[in-house]
């Protein structure tokens, strides 16, 4: 069992000034357990994250936090395995962006659904627009 990891869960539960911190801090400590299977995302999602967090708050701690769930730190190893984009990944996230264009999904959503679509696996996500395409975890 797999569970793919969206940026907006993750840079709402390392960022303590986003409203959604708490519900979202608690969904990725269950993630984190393994409750809802091996977390994996994609690279996308380290590049969004990472550019996201440089503007919005502009704190390098809370970019530091980000980058440990993909880098892990001195005493542990990164908890959530990057699933390096192909390709054929791609042109299956193009297909899903032009299908779904009108709901607004950035292409990183496209690669994550794709993904996820892939691994028979849900995403743990903030984002709605996942709703519909493929199975989402929300906070609670």
């Amino acid at each position: 069992m797999t569970v793919v990891v969206d940026t907006s869960l993750l840079a709402a539960a390392v960022n303590q000034r986003d409203p959604d911190h708490a519900s979202s801090q608690a969904l990725m400590d269950r993630v984190l357990a393994g409750e809802q299977g091996r977390p994996v995302t994609s690279e996308h999602v380290l590049d969004e994250g990472l550019t996201l967090l440089r503007r919005r708050p502009g704190r390098p701690e809370v970019s530091d936090a980000f980058a440990t769930f993909f880098f892990g730190d001195e005493k542990e190893p990164p908890p959530i395995r990057l699933v390096l984009t192909t390709w054929a990944d791609v042109v299956a996230a193009y297909r899903l962006h032009q299908q779904h264009y009108e709901r607004g999904l950035s292409f990183t959503d496209c690669i994550l659904a794709s993904l996820a679509d892939s691994l028979d696996a849900p995403i743990a996500s903030l984002d709605h627009d996942f709703d519909g395409i493929v199975p989402r975890i929300a906070p609670s």
